[in-house]
């Protein structure tokens, strides 16, 4: 989904077939078409939910985009106190976009008497009830105590786990813990809430062997520092050795 792009209508139907045949290739038929199905369906209503919930959206004009399929030239971003100048091409560039959604989200959180934030705390184990439904969480405060957390439904929004050298060695291969992140909060990415989903019976998917990874500057301090680069061009074998003459 590297290539996906929210058009001017923050829609993605115009690049959706394009984007299944190339997934469906490249993965030799293990696609989860009703997933990609889902997500053309659900990304326009959750970037319209962001826009009705206090997040703003700058729109980034690519240029000079050397793609199989037309992207419509066109990012859109959350909006952010700082942009960057992208020397390339001399516009700007939004960063910290995820802080902001949080933002604005917790702004409109915190609106309802019946809600409570708990910070400094770790979710350790989800509790389920004799039937295997899940009824609850345990969770750690910073004392380290630990406590339960009873509700109705239980949702995770935990990320994937790439700050865990140990699920990167088992789930994607060795020599990943010399892997760098693409953006710094991704540390906290531990996979701790997949993990707490399969010991209570959840199931795995996606590739086993495989990853998605991008050229990053290890030096940036700021998130998503990506050396952008197309996979387009000759490639001449050596027929002599000069030095050998």
């Amino acid at each position: 989904m590297a290539y996906l792009r929210l058009d001017k209508a923050r829609q993605v139907r115009k690049q959706m077939d394009q984007t299944l045949r190339t997934l469906t290739q490249s993965s030799e038929g293990l696609a989860d078409q009703e997933y990609c199905a889902k997500m053309e369906k659900e990304v326009p209503i959750t970037a319209q939910y962001l826009l009705d919930h206090g997040v703003k959206l700058n729109h980034h004009d690519e240029k000079n985009v050397l793609l199989e399929f037309n992207t419509n030239q066109h990012f859109v971003f959350p909006e952010a106190s700082l942009n960057l100048v992208d020397l390339a091409s001399l516009t700007h560039f939004p960063q910290g976009g995820g802080h902001a959604i949080i933002n604005a989200l917790f702004d409109h959180i915190r609106k309802f008497d019946a809600v409570t934030v708990m910070w400094e705390t770790q979710a350790e184990q989800l509790l389920t009830q004799e039937d295997g439904s899940v009824c609850g969480v345990k969770v750690r405060k910073s004392d380290g105590r630990m406590t339960r957390v009873r509700g109705k439904k239980v949702m995770l929004a935990c990320g994937g786990f790439e700050g865990n050298r140990e699920m990167l060695g088992r789930y994607v291969g060795p020599r990943t813990e010399h892997l760098e992140l693409i953006a710094p909060g991704l540390k906290y990415n531990t996979g701790f809430g997949l993990k707490m989903g399969l010991e209570v019976g959840a199931a795995t998917a996606g590739s086993m062997s495989g990853m998605h990874c991008e050229l990053v500057d290890i030096r940036a301090k700021k998130p998503d520092a990506v050396i952008w680069g197309h996979n387009y061009g000759i490639v001449v074998n050596e027929y002599v050795d000069e030095s050998l003459r």
